[in-house]
């Protein structure tokens, strides 16, 4: 699946007891050979993030989701 600045995520906030929290990708990281090495969102509650791309506490969202 593939992942564009601009799309929407639900990012688990571990400093938020685990919460999830909405948020969209601000920007895509790549090294010299165009591998993607990091995401950076920018959360709903306001904080911004580095994501890896092979972590478990995010995910694309590809309909509209409630964020409690």
């Amino acid at each position: 699946m593939a992942i564009n600045i601009g799309d929407k995520i639900i990012y688990r906030d571990e400093d938020r007891d685990g919460k999830y929290v909405a948020g969209e990708i601000v920007d895509i990281w790549v090294n010299d050979r165009d591998t993607i090495i990091g995401y950076f969102a920018a959360l709903d509650s306001g904080l911004y993030v580095h994501i890896k791309p092979n972590s478990h506490n995010w995910c694309k969202l590809v309909e509209p989701a409630l964020v409690a």
